[in-house]
């Protein structure tokens, strides 16, 4: 089992995850994560055993004005592939941290969970050593286990949006260690 950066060859396995564990209102067409990782081929890290994909998650680096728009509800995840910045040089970077899953339905779910949580922090360390100054990670949690994820990690619930009449907790902190 390891953990991997995520390719183009992997979006349909992550969507296929995706597309049975999340919501419809949820879901992110093929295409978009495409665009995504032709503007920045890092953002998604993938756990793979014995050559099947069992989780992944993934952070969008976006510019302060565009992470706040999304994490205040007012623009639409589905709408951020023009908006995702690059590694190429150091900058200030606003981390949304769009997905976090396993595959909740294999036995081994709990080591799963274990060795992709435990790669965060060095996926984070990894881009801050390349430059990269994470001034805030944020996200909007639509799971009890994904709130338990970003309470994990010392995320603090700053507000709530309300998407297709439901409403979802966001969560931020300034680090992830």
């Amino acid at each position: 089992m390891k953990v991997r950066k995520g390719l183009n060859s992997d979006i349909r396995e992550v969507l296929q995850l995706e597309y049975r564990l999340y919501p419809e209102q949820w879901h992110v067409p093929e295409e978009i994560i495409r665009k995504v990782l032709a503007r920045n081929g890092e953002v998604i890290r993938v756990l793979e055993t014995n050559g099947v994909l069992k989780g992944h998650y993934a952070f969008l680096p976006l510019e302060k004005d565009v992470y706040e728009k999304v994490l205040h509800g007012t623009l639409d995840e589905k709408e951020l592939a023009d908006y995702i910045v690059d590694y190429k040089e150091p900058k200030d970077i606003y981390l949304y941290w769009t997905t976090v899953m396993v595959d909740t339905e294999d036995t081994n779910r709990s080591q799963f969970s274990k060795c992709l949580l435990n790669d965060i922090p060095l996926y984070l360390k990894s881009l801050q050593e390349r430059g990269m100054n994470i001034m805030e990670i944020g996200g909007i949690f639509i799971s009890d286990n994904g709130v338990r994820v970003a309470q994990r990690f010392g995320m603090v619930q700053t507000g709530t949006i309300y998407y297709t009449g439901k409403s979802y907790p966001v969560y931020r902190t300034d680090a992830i260690h």
